[in-house]
């Protein structure tokens, strides 16, 4: 039998891996009162307000607070899972989030620290994510010097 901390564990590495335009996984993933918040902008309370703005209205709203069009170009997001640790019900990432638009244009590059919450069916009740606000406002950052490695999510 599996731990919380090897439950939850498991169901945020496909989570990460599988980012892209669709819900698919995060219907699943997200339980009915789950509440999301990033960093800046309202508190969503629900999985279909977490959904629509994931998906659908988000990134409309963030490119426009911050004044970068560029952002609306945003297709796919690849995760690199810096650090990724649980407690209990609780799971921490840090990871570098790369959004790339359709010709493969790595447009924003934020690096976030995330905190999710699980109940017994390793479903997220709680999620927050953040980070600078700053990563929205221009160009993406550029990659750590050094030898760090980072992992991508498989």
């Amino acid at each position: 039998m599996k731990t919380p901390e090897e439950r939850n564990l498991a169901a945020v590495r496909p989570l990460l891996a599988a980012w892209d335009e669709s819900k698919i996984g995060y219907d699943h993933f997200l339980a009915d009162d789950c509440v999301y918040e990033l960093a800046g902008f309202p508190v969503l309370r629900d999985k279909h307000e977490i959904l629509d703005f994931l998906f659908r209205g988000g990134m409309p709203q963030i490119a426009e607070r911050y004044g970068n069009q560029r952002l609306l170009e945003i297709r796919r997001l690849q995760v690199e899972l810096v650090h990724l640790v649980a407690q209990g019900s609780v799971v921490f990432t840090e990871r570098i989030d790369h959004h790339f638009t359709t010709v493969g244009e790595d447009v924003l590059t934020p690096r976030i620290v995330g905190v999710m919450e699980f109940d017994v069916d390793a479903r997220c009740t709680g999620w927050r994510d953040y980070h600078d606000p700053a990563y929205f406002l221009g160009t993406p950052s550029a990659a750590v010097p050094g030898d760090r490695k980072v992992a991508l999510v498989p």
